[in-house]
């Protein structure tokens, strides 16, 4: 009996030593079909990212053509040097200013960041001395080096303000903006505002929310809003809350979008809605 119960024991240990090697084979096959599946889930993030990328250098591609076929013949936009990309603006925002100026004419512009959009509405506004052009810009530096490269109409007028990093706006105490704007612009009322400015990278939660503190008495009844990156987590917040504050005011707008390296977001009064989809 004794010798029974000794065989029966060793029977028993040697099944769970084997059960112990399948569950263990079992958890290293688990934990490789686990980091062969995290590395499919990598490749397909990265395979996405690179098409993603390449839609939007094509799209850029096609924009730069459509932008410089369409300035070719223009009356007014004597040097069509431009260097879209990077931090400046890209050629769907420039296409879209472009026809925005030369269809809608407008005649009070408030831009916020000096430099590839400035090129073209300087030209627009030398053409007829009644149009008000206001820069806001923070680099004393930049603006002095702009001035010496180019030529600026005695209706243009550069507005330095310096810049923070400490403003706020609703639960976000880490804004970039510039200090004094809401004082500067007072009682100013303009119907196309370009806002490339200030750096909107960086932002915690809201970006550029300069315009929001004289939304809606600085527009005029027929205007135009382009909000440069409207890609980035930042400005799409701010665009949301300029969305609010027109509808808490009653204001009817329209939306549109500029797709190429970097997103355009354009917003207009009911009547000027055709340049939300040129």
């Amino acid at each position: 009996m004794e010798t029974t119960d000794k065989r029966l024991i060793s029977e028993l240990t040697e099944q769970v030593s084997e059960l112990k090697q399948i569950v263990e084979h079992m958890d290293a096959l688990q934990k490789e079909q686990q980091e062969q599946i995290q590395m499919l889930l990598k490749n397909a993030k990265e395979i996405m990212r690179l098409s993603n990328d390449a839609s939007r250098n094509s799209g850029e591609i096609v924009w730069a053509e459509v932008f410089n076929s369409t300035i070719a013949r223009s009356d007014w936009l004597e040097n069509k040097k431009f260097s879209p990309g990077r931090w400046a603006a890209g050629y769907p925002f420039l296409y879209a200013l472009y026809r925005t100026l030369d269809e809608f004419r407008p005649h009070s512009i408030l831009e916020l960041g000096l430099g590839q959009t400035t090129n073209m509405i300087s030209q627009y506004a030398a053409k007829n001395k009644s149009i008000s052009h206001t820069v806001v810009e923070h680099d004393e530096k930049w603006i002095d080096f702009y001035k010496q490269a180019n030529h600026l109409p005695d209706n243009i007028r550069i507005q330095l303000l310096p810049l923070t990093d400490k403003s706020v706006y609703k639960n976000d105490t880490e804004v970039y903006a510039y200090e004094g704007f809401e004082e500067a612009l007072k009682g100013k009322k303009f119907d196309l505002i370009s806002i490339d400015g200030p750096f909107g990278g960086y932002a915690k939660i809201y970006a550029r929310v300069d315009i929001l503190r004289v939304l809606p008495s600085c527009l005029e009844d027929s205007f135009v809003i382009f909000m440069d990156d409207s890609n980035r987590p930042g400005e799409k917040q701010t665009i949301k809350e300029m969305l609010a504050v027109l509808e808490k005011n009653n204001i009817k707008y329209s939306t549109g979008e500029y797709k190429g390296n970097k997103f355009t977001y354009i917003i207009t009064s009911e009547d000027l809605k055709f340049l939300c989809t040129l």
